[in-house]
Order: C-alpha cells, then sequence, then structure tokens
C-alpha cells in the first residue's frame, strides 16, 4: 500500500534562477573572494503572474572599506541596502533553504559559473551545500549556466537586462534571467526544448 501511494506521487521539478554579486581582494598577501549578495527568483508564479520565490540576501560580513575598484563601488556596493537589512551569511544560508519546498529535481539557472562557485561558497563547499539540499528533502540538483540559452544558433529572443538602476542588484538580476529563459522556451523548437528545458 505504502510502496504504490509513493509510486503515484507525481515528480516534482522545481525551476530557479540565481545570480550573486561578488569581489576578489588581496587580504594578506591572499586573494580572496569576497561573498556580497545573492538573488533567486523561481520560474513558477502566483494566479498574479508574480514568482513564488523572489529572494534576496545581503551579506553583513564582507570587507566593503576593503574594496577599492570604482567599478565595484558604483554599481554594486552603491545599491546595497543598508548595513541593519543585511545579514550574516549563516542567515542567508538558512533563509534560502526556506524557500525551497521539498522536491524531486531542483535545476538552478545562472548567468555565470562564478554564480554556483559562490552558490557554494555560501554552504561552505560542494558536499556541504548538496548535504543542506537533501536534508530539505531536495533529491538531484542540476546547475546550468544561461549562455547554453543565449549561444544557440538560428534561434532568436530577447535578453533581457535590468535597468541601468537595478542592473547588479542580484534580486532584479535573477528575474532578468527568468523573462530570457522564458523568451528563449517561446523562441526554440520542441526538439531542443526536449534537450535543453
Amino acid at each position: 500500500m505504502g510502496q504504490s501511494q509513493v509510486a503515484d506521487q507525481p515528480y516534482t521539478k522545481g525551476v530557479y534562477f540565481l545570480d550573486t554579486e561578488f569581489e576578489e581582494v588581496i587580504d594578506g598577501g591572499r586573494l580572496v573572494t569576497e561573498f556580497i549578495s545573492i538573488g533567486l527568483t523561481s520560474l513558477d508564479t502566483d494566479d498574479k503572474g508574480i514568482p513564488l520565490t523572489r529572494f534576496y540576501g545581503v551579506s553583513n560580513e564582507f570587507n566593503e572599506a576593503g574594496m577599492e575598484r570604482e567599478w565595484i563601488k558604483q554599481n554594486v556596493l552603491a545599491k546595497l541596502p543598508p548595513m541593519e537589512e543585511r545579514q550574516s551569511l549563516m542567515q542567508i544560508r538558512e533563509a534560502l533553504l526556506e524557500q525551497l519546498p521539498p522536491m524531486d529535481e531542483l535545476e538552478i539557472w545562472a548567468d555565470h559559473p562564478y554564480d554556483f562557485i559562490m552558490l557554494r561558497l555560501l554552504f561552505g563547499g560542494h558536499m556541504k551545500m548538496f548535504e543542506a539540499l537533501a536534508y530539505e528533502g531536495i533529491g538531484y540538483t542540476s546547475m546550468h549556466d544561461m549562455s547554453e540559452l543565449v549561444r544557440l544558433e538560428n534561434v532568436d529572443f530577447p535578453r533581457h537586462k535590468p535597468a541601468p538602476a537595478l542592473h547588479h542588484i542580484a534580486i532584479h538580476d535573477s528575474a532578468a534571467a527568468r523573462l530570457t529563459y522564458l523568451e528563449a522556451k517561446r523562441a526554440m523548437p520542441p526538439h531542443l526544448k526536449a534537450v535543453l528545458l
């Protein structure tokens, strides 16, 4: 009886879009990657078309004063929320996990492979990340670079970017990746959808 019920349960899959902001700094003669922020947006929406998950976490642990590049100051740091709205990496990690319901498969898309490195860094490493996801009832996890879609030949679709004032704010960049994915899905012929989506 129990085995039949398990067999009858539908396969569950969640598709999410990830963006992170980070900076590499010299600390004591070593190159250190500092985690700044993370944004996660779900493909699934409510009845009003709003993504069910729109998670934004900003760290209070990185050395903001030590980030000297003008680009990072103007494009990332200047757009961050005040310190009282930021969290520790542990708080961000726990809050992120709360956004993910149990599922058979978690599929994550990101604009750059380094976003996945930062996601692993948030969890303290590759194995710790997968252990934490498994503990939350998530089976298989796959990670996909958005370039798999935007480099397709003979498939033309808009590439979405946030407005300049919102660009490089992780939650808005992850939402833009979601829109690009949907445009690609609409434009893609069935045989490619079967392979890539």
